[in-house]
């Protein structure tokens, strides 16, 4: 069932449940580490992630500052335009201009700003 999990009724609840489990454990529990896990574990077992283990995933990373592991995430996934992902990733390179980090530019952060307000038309 790897990657086609969500593919069956068994699969599509216990899928359910990893996400509430997950989110639970980063909201109230405070174990982000542990969340973390889950949803990679998620986007494994459902390769079209139909729950959207990439958002709550990419939420734990920038709660935890894993700006690196976020920026690689949004790569990873180029055609997913939520405004989670092109927020997130318009935060990341302001980030990297304040840091002075190489190849980065207050040209690229505006752009990647302008592409996430006008997901908001």
């Amino acid at each position: 069932y790897e990657g086609r999990l969500y593919d069956h009724e068994e699969g599509i609840k216990y899928m359910i449940a990893m996400k509430d489990y997950g989110v639970a454990l980063h909201n109230v529990g405070n174990k982000t580490r542990e969340s973390i896990e889950i949803f990679q574990e998620m986007l494994e077992l459902d390769r079209n992630d139909n729950l959207n283990a990439k958002e709550h995933l990419l939420r734990c990373y920038m709660s935890n500052a894993l700006g690196e592991k976020a920026r690689e995430l949004i790569d990873q996934y180029p055609n997913h335009k939520s405004n989670m992902f092109l927020y997130t990733l318009s935060l990341l390179n302001y980030i990297s201009v304040l840091i002075e980090e190489e190849g980065s530019s207050i040209t690229i952060a505006n752009q990647s700003l302008s592409k996430a307000i006008s997901c908001n038309k």
